[in-house]
């Protein structure tokens, strides 16, 4: 990713896409594959304003993820990310929850 040479790099390089939150504000969703980065995983918030990464939540244990996509819809904080096994996950950012998402189930739920 371009954005781990800049000069505020996020604390994970293997991420989805930037996914924009307002006009400074970006989330990113990594990657959970490796043990190495367990203690670290999670969704960041990085500010064009005060430029710093912040952590909003972390991965539920169970969850993990390689290679996945990612969006977001601004206006309720939730991201949903379709893991490499075509699972899906919505992620509430206001009540730091997690929620599979089954193909019979209403994505409102």
């Amino acid at each position: 990713s371009i954005w781990c040479q800049e000069k505020y790099p996020p604390p994970h390089c293997k991420f989805a896409r930037l996914l924009p939150l307002n006009n400074h504000e970006y989330i990113i969703a990594p990657q959970k594959s490796s043990k190495q980065y367990q203690n670290q995983s999670g969704i960041y918030k990085y500010s064009t304003i005060i430029k710093t990464w912040r952590k909003l939540m972390d991965y539920p244990k169970s969850f993990h993820s390689n290679a996945h996509h990612a969006t977001i819809d601004a206006t309720s904080n939730i991201i949903y990310i379709m893991n490499s096994n075509a699972k899906l996950f919505k992620f509430n950012l206001n009540t730091k929850s997690m929620k599979e998402i089954h193909y019979d189930m209403n994505i409102g739920q």
